[in-house]
């Protein structure tokens, strides 16, 4: 007798592979949403890279019309004749041209001495104003107001060494901006200084002893009317013994000129320098040389056709379709980024008319080309470098000048990356078909739930039919083989 196949009769693992291989065959329609997606995920990421590489030649270029500091694009250097004596930086407003500095004094911090004070003396300042409170008036160049500083005696025992070390630290936390220290000028005595934290006359000490106190006195810093500034020997006092001679003293351009710091920066429109030393009374004027920066110039014009080639680049490969396999890019057929790409194009190689006469109205005549896939490059160094040297304004005037490249470009990225721009506006649009797909899968899932459960019934009651039919079958091969054992 033919027998009946088991095949999916042996157990529940037999059900579960079954009904697996039907779902599996099911999820064909979730399987092709879930591809679906990940081409939307990668075109997502397009955008924000894109994205990315748009805004930094977009910030690139509004540099160049910066009012806050120098533009790249007219980068100016200065040059020092003597770099021992000062060094000297271009700021915004520079202008190319020679200054004569000439430094008689630099600007120097207010310092008061005290006397020498004998360490162990044997009538110490504890004993003296034991059971007191002194105080000190102390204020900074031209603050309305003192501000008084305690110190207490409390302790005879003290040392006239500790009774230092308390003043020191005492006007040190005072949150006045002075620093006070003890120098150690022999075995057996020592010096406190107080040192004003910053140069010049608008930065003198003013202290003294407020009524009834008399450490400032003791100590020996001559302080009580502010004009005793000399020291002497021994004798306590100011260093500087004319507070304007605090303030540096240079010639700038024949002209006399008095600062507070070191550091000048508003004598000279977009000129700052240093002043490191004096110079000789005898000695000439230093020559600070300021012209334009050609090398620094060309590296900023490289870096923004360097941010400009990778857009195109990026552009290229996300837009084009292979002619051999005719695989299509992510955007090809996109006009909208197609056309980002031209505009883009356009907006650095058309001419400026706005150029005044005598400038570059193109960037071929800076020696700058494009290649066969659109990218830009200085094609002719020598070319650019004469355009340089010859008119170092005409580069600003054609970037910079009203509807020139950096306008331009600035325009033209300004609708893809700006909030709510093209970019933004695609990558919406992306979210919406993904959020679509996700509902979709959702159905989709729900539906294969409840097609499971089904198939898991249908195969359970088949199984239990074949089982049925499998036991009958048994019963009657053991009744057909008893038959035959009996002759019949």
């Amino acid at each position: 007798m033919a027998g009946i196949s088991a095949y999916g009769a042996g157990g529940s693992s037999s059900v579960d592979q079954l009904v697996y291989q039907f779902i599996q065959q099911e999820r064909r329609p979730i399987n092709t949403l879930e591809n679906d997606k990940s081409e939307l995920r990668a075109r997502l990421k397009i955008f924000t890279d894109l994205r990315s590489k748009l805004t930094t030649l977009q910030d690139r270029v509004k540099d160049y019309g910066s009012a806050t500091e120098l533009p790249a694009l007219a980068a100016l250097r200065a040059s020092v004749s003597d770099e021992s004596i000062m060094n000297a930086e271009v700021t915004t407003g520079a202008s190319a041209g020679v200054t004569t500095v000439k430094t008689n004094r630099l600007a120097t911090r207010d310092m008061a001495v005290s006397s020498k004070i004998n360490n162990l003396d044997a009538t110490t300042l504890a004993e003296q104003f034991d059971g007191t409170t002194q105080k000190i008036k102390v204020k900074v160049g031209g603050a309305s107001e003192f501000q008084v500083v305690e110190i207490d005696f409390t302790d005879p025992a003290e040392t006239n060494k500790d009774v230092m070390l308390r003043v020191r630290d005492t006007l040190n936390s005072a949150g006045i901006e002075i620093t006070a220290s003890i120098i150690k000028d022999s075995s057996t005595s020592s010096r406190l200084t107080v040192t004003s934290n910053e140069t010049g006359f608008e930065n003198k000490l003013v202290f003294k002893d407020k009524n009834g106190s008399s450490l400032l006195e003791e100590l020996g810093f001559h302080a009580g009317d502010n004009t005793r500034r000399s020291t002497d020997g021994d004798t306590g006092g100011f260093v500087t013994k004319t507070a304007s001679q605090l303030d540096a003293s240079l010639v700038v351009n024949g002209i006399a000129v008095t600062s507070s710091s070191n550091t000048i920066t508003d004598v000279i429109e977009g000129l700052s320098f240093d002043l490191l030393a004096e110079q000789d009374a005898e000695a000439g004027a230093i020559t600070i040389n300021v012209e334009q920066d050609s090398d620094t110039v060309k590296k900023e014009v490289e870096d923004f056709l360097k941010d400009y080639n990778e857009i195109i680049d990026y552009m290229n490969m996300q837009t084009s379709v292979d002619t051999t396999t005719f695989v299509r890019g992510p955007l090809a057929g996109d006009f909208t980024f197609i056309n980002l790409r031209l505009n883009l194009r356009n907006a650095i190689v058309s001419p400026v008319d706005s150029a005044p006469s005598g400038s570059a109205f193109l960037l071929s005549e800076l020696g700058i080309s494009s290649d066969r896939s659109g990218k830009l490059s200085i094609k002719d160094s020598s070319k650019f470098n004469d355009a340089l040297e010859e008119n170092p304004q005409a580069l600003m005037d054609m970037f910079t000048g009203e509807n020139g490249i950096a306008d331009r470009v600035e325009n033209v990225l300004d609708r893809f990356v700006e909030t709510g721009g093209l970019v933004d506006s695609s990558k919406k649009a992306v979210d919406r078909k993904i959020k679509n797909i996700d509902s979709r899968i959702d159905r989709y899932e729900g539906q294969l739930v409840m097609r499971e459960a089904q198939l898991r019934r249908q195969f359970t009651d088949l199984q239990r039919t074949l089982a049925a039919l499998q036991s009958q079958q048994y019963m009657m091969s053991q009744f057909s083989n008893s038959m035959a054992a009996q002759g019949f």
